[in-house]
């Protein structure tokens, strides 16, 4: 059984500047021929590579019957060569959707917790141990207010509350 090698080498390089937030460049070459694609979004390095590995199939198949004229297999690669990129790019812009949405959702929670720190008197930036301890003396009260609640409720029932003692 023959073999053929369809292999890639993948760079990726973290750009972090003070005009943007951190970004994902990168470099993708394949070994065989040497051809190299940059790349910032990385459905363009799966196109790329796409590509590569179509031309490798239809090789394949034109060197196995000697032509590409009428062979289904060769339409069929190129007619796949023509929609995987266009898939790649429906699943890469799905997921970047996600990405997206998640960021978003995180966004409403920090709100959220910040909205509740600030009713607490917390400030947004203080530490988990500081809010802990808040939480810690805000039960205390509770605590003693249920105390308290529990006392006047037994008064009310023997009939010892406040207009007895006042009398």
């Amino acid at each position: 059984m023959a073999q053929e090698m369809t292999s890639f080498v993948l760079r990726f390089v973290r750009e972090v500047g003070e005009e943007h937030e951190a970004r994902w460049r990168g470099l993708v070459q394949h070994v065989q021929s040497g051809a190299e694609r940059n790349f910032a979004d990385f459905a363009d390095a799966v196109k790329f590579m796409q590509v590569r590995v179509l031309e490798n199939t239809a090789r394949a198949l034109n060197d196995a019957d000697g032509t590409a004229e009428n062979n289904p297999l060769v339409e069929m690669a190129a007619m796949w060569g023509e929609l995987a990129p266009l898939m790649t790019a429906v699943w890469t812009d799905a997921f970047e959707q996600v990405v997206g949405q998640s960021a978003a959702l995180r966004s409403q929670v920090d709100n959220a917790v910040a909205n509740v720190f600030k009713a607490w008197g917390f400030s947004a930036g203080e530490d988990r141990d500081a809010v802990l301890e808040g939480l810690r003396k805000f039960g205390e009260q509770i605590e003693i207010l249920t105390a308290r609640v529990e006392v006047l409720e037994s008064e009310l029932a023997a009939g010892t509350g406040a207009k007895s003692r006042e009398a």
